[in-house]
Formats: structure tokens, C-alpha cells, sequence
């Protein structure tokens, strides 16, 4: 999936994590599929392929294609909702 999605998908996804405690990807009972806010940020920069390399591991879990992309969208609508609500402020 490298390359699919574009760089700013990463940086909006980083920037998520800056407000909340973290992120499920996929099968919420499965503590392997969590993205806790308080690591990857003390780890990680919005930029670092590692970053972009464990969001597409998590994404590539999803099996089901169909589900997949409706996570991306997903994703995407709540980064959408983040950049209004947080720059508009």
C-alpha cells in the first residue's frame, strides 16, 4: 500500500493522535491494532516513514477491501473534522 495514500493522510493522522488518546485500526479487541497517542508521539514525527510504515501495517490487517477503504474514509472525515474545528479556533 506505500505510496497509495497521500503524505498529508500521515500528517492528518499524526495530527489526530495530538488530540486524543489514540486510534483502533481495525479489530478493537486486538491490542496489536491500537495506535496509543502517547507513544507514537513520543517515537515518531509527522514526517518519519516508520510512522507511515505502521499505519499502512494496520490498514494492510484489514482484510476485507471494502472495509479497509471505509476506515480510510473514515480517517479521512475525522482529519477533515480536526483541521476545521482546531484551526478555526
Amino acid at each position: 500500500m506505500v505510496g497509495r495514500l497521500p503524505e498529508t493522510f500521515f500528517t492528518g493522522m499524526f495530527g489526530l493522535l495530538t488530540h486524543c488518546k489514540g486510534i483502533v485500526i481495525g479489530d478493537k479487541l486486538n491490542r496489536k491494532r491500537h495506535l496509543t497517542s502517547e507513544v507514537i508521539l513520543g517515537e515518531m514525527t509527522p514526517g518519519e516513514k516508520n510512522f507511515a510504515l505502521r499505519v499502512e501495517h494496520l490498514l494492510n490487517k484489514i482484510q476485507a477491501p471494502d472495509y479497509r477503504q471505509l476506515t480510510i474514509e473514515a480517517l479521512n472525515t475525522l482529519m477533515l473534522l480536526w483541521e476545521t474545528t482546531w484551526s478555526s479556533t
